[in-house]
């Protein structure tokens, strides 16, 4: 008897992940197959008093966001609101998303990402959640554009 198979995915308040995860949601109910949504809460970026540009590294994660409601509570209310698959979970982690991701697509047949296009200066600066993910997944990877 073989299991049924798992899509993860990871999902934010992106219209890219929002996209990732109804093509997920739409894969699950073809092969009978369960989703698993990730969502990396954000932590606070508190740099020192004498902060400057040239100083990023010097800037703290504080996990004080990782617990805040509203937070939680607006992704969880967005993801309801994506009317997902039965059998479709949401799972909120502190973790980095692409780390989180990258972890959980050892253990699940594909991992779905959405993609926001980003280039140049800006994905420099801000980093590539999907390119992270395409290079170092452990599973096959979709990328879905943003509708």
């Amino acid at each position: 008897m073989t299991t049924a198979p798992v899509v993860v995915v990871g999902f934010d308040d992106s219209p890219a992940a929002a996209a990732a995860l109804a093509w997920a949601a739409d894969w699950a109910r073809v092969t009978g197959g369960s989703v698993r949504a990730l969502h990396a809460l954000a932590p606070r970026l508190v740099a020192p008093p004498n902060w400057c540009i040239g100083d990023a590294g010097r800037a703290e994660h504080h996990g004080r966001d990782l617990d805040e409601p509203s937070q939680r509570e607006r992704i969880t209310a967005l993801f309801a609101a994506t009317a997902p698959a039965p059998r479709t979970t949401l799972e909120l982690t502190g973790a980095p998303a692409g780390e989180r991701l990258v972890a959980a697509s050892a253990s699940a047949d594909l991992l779905v990402i959405g993609t926001r296009g980003r280039r140049g200066a800006a994905r420099l600066l801000e980093g590539s959640t999907s390119h992270y993910c395409l290079s170092r997944a452990r599973c096959p990877v979709v990328a879905v554009p943003a509708g």
